[in-house]
């Protein structure tokens, strides 16, 4: 691990860009702790881990194609930028394929009074000022029935919702979409 007073954007940032630069940091740390600590206690449980095969659905808000991390803003203006979206990760966290019998993903809002989510695409459309999270419903394979898990008989779980976002007034841009923790 490199000594963060070496990274050069260190000494060219002021306060507020170098406490985020830290928070982004530790939120990659974090990360990591998570997928290490799921990989420790599949070994721990004598479980196989499976490399590379797809284990975990993650729920995330994106705009413009980048992942919000948590306490960024989102605004979500006409163009539809705002998406919830569905990632396949393996027992460590990574990107993965998805299962090659999984039928589509189904999106929603779990506050539909406050921002609507086209279940087909995931694009997110304010409603009222509030707070929603993004959802993904069990996943199902192409022939309509429950997906199930590399051991053929467990059903893959609906994924956690996304971070809390919160719709909120902005009179210069609309309504906007902040994404917390």
């Amino acid at each position: 691990m490199e000594d963060p007073r070496q990274h050069p954007a260190w000494h060219h940032q002021g306060p507020n860009e170098l406490s985020e630069l830290i928070a982004a940091e530790l939120f990659e740390l974090w990360i990591e702790a998570r997928q290490t600590n799921a990989l420790l206690t599949k070994i721990l449980a004598g479980e196989q881990v499976p490399s590379g095969q797809a284990t975990h659905l993650v729920v995330t808000i994106t705009n413009q194609g980048e992942a919000m991390p948590v306490a960024a803003d989102v605004i979500v203006d006409t163009d539809g930028n705002a998406v919830v979206t569905g990632t396949w990760t393996d027992v460590m966290g990574q990107p993965a394929t998805a299962p090659a019998n999984a039928g589509p993903l189904v999106f929603g809002s779990d506050t539909p009074t406050t921002a609507t989510v086209d279940p087909g695409t995931g694009k997110v459309t304010p409603v009222a000022v509030g707070t929603f999270s993004g959802t993904i419903a069990a996943p199902l394979d192409n022939t309509g029935a429950p997906l199930l898990e590399s051991d053929n008989v467990t059903p893959f779980p609906a994924p956690a919702p996304s971070a809390v976002a919160t719709v909120i007034a902005s009179a210069a841009t609309g309504l906007a979409v902040q994404v917390s923790g």
